[in-house]
């Protein structure tokens, strides 16, 4: 196997995967990206990459197989573009504090972590159920009121 196939069959793909993963990660700072998200955009590079691998062993021409890698660079930078644009971004949300009542409380084991989890019943929208740090889970009382502050899906604080 020449050196030049070895650099088109597996560093292409991986400077292609790092570099889309670090755009993906830049970028969700701003956007709310899942890792699930930036797997999908990576997954036509992975797939074209083992595409091309297997694909030495036929002696296949060089040509078809860059082009191949190309394509899938192209797919990926597709995916990963419209994931961007439909992530919400969290520049443009402005925090919200609003009256709020203590609903329920709750925990969740997740292997070695604990999820704390209140459940207000918020002016205007309903029962939320939010993800809270366990200083504020300790002080909360189910039945008591006061003001939430939160933006999208992330809670700041709960003032009695």
């Amino acid at each position: 196997m020449s050196v030049l196939r070895i650099v088109i069959i597996l560093i292409i793909p991986l400077i292609a995967i790092a570099v889309t993963v670090a755009i993906a990660l830049a970028k969700g700072k701003k956007t709310q990206i899942s890792s699930s998200d930036i797997f999908i955009s990576v997954l036509p590079i992975i797939i074209g990459a083992v595409i091309a691998f297997f694909s030495v062993f036929l002696f296949v021409p060089i040509g078809p197989i860059l082009l191949l890698e190309v394509i899938s660079i192209v797919i990926s930078a597709v995916l990963l573009n419209s994931k961007l644009a439909n992530g919400k971004s969290l520049n443009n949300s402005q925090n919200t504090a609003v009256p709020a009542t203590v609903v329920s409380k709750r925990y969740d084991v997740i292997g070695e972590n604990i999820a704390y989890c209140v459940s207000f019943n918020i002016e205007g929208k309903g029962i939320t159920e939010f993800t809270v740090p366990l200083s504020q889970f300790e002080i909360m009382n189910e039945g008591e009121s006061g003001t939430i502050t939160y933006r999208d899906n992330v809670f700041f604080s709960f003032i009695k």
